[in-house]
C-alpha cells in the first residue's frame, strides 16, 4: 500500500520506521502529540496527571481506530498496566472528573468494554497548541493554567476556529 508516494513500509511518516526499524514499527504504535506528552506543564497543580493516569491515557488512545472512539475494557487496560480493573476503574474516573475523557459503556455479544469519548483531550491540546502559537507570535502574556472551568467538549471534527480560546 502507498501513501503519500512512499511505500507504507519505507514512508518516513513520524520517523517511526528509522527509529525503532521496520519489525517493531510493523506491530504497531500509537502517535501521541507533543502538547499530550508535556501536558502537565499548562496544568493548575489539581489538574496535573499522575503517571497512572497518563499511561491509562495512552492505552485508551493507541486503542483509537478511525474512525470510532478507542474501546478498550478495564481488563484490557489493567493488563496493559500491570494494576488491578479496580484501580483502572479509580483511574478512568479521575481522568473523567478533570474533564480529559468521557466513559460510555459498550456492550456487544462478544466484547464487554468502555467507549471512550476523548472530547476533553482534544480541546486541551488545542488550548495549549494556540497558547504556544501566542508565544512564538511574540506575544507578551503568559499563558493561564488550564483548569476543570476551562472545558467543554468537541469532537476533532469541529472546527477549531469556533473554539473560545
Amino acid at each position: 500500500m502507498t501513501t503519500w508516494g512512499y511505500d507504507s513500509a519505507t514512508r518516513p511518516s513520524f520517523n517511526v520506521y528509522r527509529r525503532w526499524g521496520i519489525e517493531i514499527s510493523k506491530a504497531g504504535y500509537t502517535a501521541v502529540p507533543n502538547y499530550l506528552v508535556y501536558a502537565n506543564l499548562y496544568l493548575d497543580k489539581e489538574m496535573k496527571l499522575s503517571p497512572s493516569e497518563y499511561w491509562a491515557l495512552n492505552i485508551i488512545i493507541s486503542c483509537w481506530r478511525e474512525p470510532e472512539k478507542p474501546q478498550a475494557s478495564k481488563k484490557f487496560i489493567a493488563d496493559r498496566m500491570g494494576v488491578s480493573e479496580r484501580q483502572v476503574q479509580r483511574i478512568v474516573r479521575s481522568l473523567e472528573n478533570k474533564g480529559l475523557v468521557i466513559a460510555n459503556a459498550h456492550h456487544d455479544r462478544q466484547y464487554k468494554a468502555n467507549e471512550f469519548s476523548l472530547g476533553g483531550v482534544m480541546t486541551f491540546i488545542t488550548y495549549v497548541w494556540r497558547m504556544t502559537e501566542e508565544k512564538r507570535a511574540g506575544a507578551r502574556k503568559t499563558a493561564p493554567k488550564f483548569g476543570r472551568a476551562d472545558l467543554f467538549y468537541c469532537t476533532p471534527s469541529e472546527d477549531p476556529d469556533d473554539s473560545p480560546f
